[in-house]
C-alpha cells in the first residue's frame, strides 16, 4: 500500500503483529498504541501441543 509515517493501533492479538510489523519496518511507523496485549512474540514451539491446534482451529468458518 506505501503507507509511510503511520501509527499503528492494536487490540489483543493485532497489537502482537503491529509490534512485529514496527520492528520490520521501523521507518514507515510514527507511533504505535496497543491495548490489552503483549509487546514480545512467542514461537509456536513454546506452547503445549493441544494449546496450538485449538488456537489454529478456533479461527476456522
Amino acid at each position: 500500500m506505501g503507507l509511510k509515517n503511520i501509527v499503528l493501533v492494536g487490540h489483543d492479538r493485532c497489537g502482537v503483529l503491529g509490534f512485529y510489523y514496527a520492528m520490520n519496518h521501523p521507518d514507515n511507523v510514527k507511533g504505535i498504541a496497543c491495548m490489552e496485549t503483549f509487546p514480545f512474540t512467542f514461537a509456536w514451539d513454546y506452547f503445549p501441543l493441544k494449546f496450538r491446534l485449538g488456537f489454529r482451529f478456533s479461527e476456522l468458518p
